[in-house]
């Protein structure tokens, strides 16, 4: 199968609907919704404060495409798309953004008791718990690097359309 590709520009003409959230929230759900692909459901699993006191949200984006935003996502912590992500605040952005749908009530929230952090950066890299404690990896793992809408969207497009994108 050939693999296609598209440009930034002509991947941004396709996220749409991003709403303005000024505090997401664990247990709220959105979606990132892509033209010609469907709406992808994630939500926010945690809330973090990292070393330079930036408040960062952990996400799971699930492994579903709904065609329609009033389909009921299952939001099931063992069919994520990839392992979660660390994202900011900007991310809720009108437009270009995640869509805010609904936020779950906390009996209702289905996530991972514990994650697994480690950096890139670190050779041989370094692991550690939700907690900041040293740990050996285990799963889920979480990459510490920010990731943003269009990163995001880039990861979905290739998981499941098999889209490249180039500059």
């Amino acid at each position: 199968m050939k693999e296609k590709t598209i440009s930034i520009a002509q991947l941004h003409e396709c996220i749409y609907d991003g709403t303005k959230k000024l505090k997401p929230d664990i247990g709220d759900v959105f979606f990132i919704n892509i033209k010609q692909i469907g709406h992808i459901p994630g939500m926010v699993a945690g809330v973090r404060i990292d070393k330079s006191e930036n408040k960062t949200f952990l996400i799971y984006i699930y492994n579903e495409i709904l065609k329609s935003k009033e389909e009921i996502p299952v939001l099931d912590k063992y069919n994520l798309l990839f392992s979660p992500l660390n994202v900011l605040r900007n991310n809720w952005s009108k437009g270009l953004g995640f869509e805010h749908r609904f936020s779950l009530p906390k009996e209702k929230i289905d996530v991972f008791q514990d994650h697994c952090f480690y950096s890139k950066l670190h050779n041989p890299p370094r692991y550690h718990n939700q907690n900041g404690e040293s740990c050996e990896p285990f799963e889920p793992l979480v990459d510490n690097v920010w990731n943003n809408i269009t990163t995001i969207c880039i990861k979905i497009l290739k998981k499941i359309d098999d889209t490249d994108i180039k500059n």
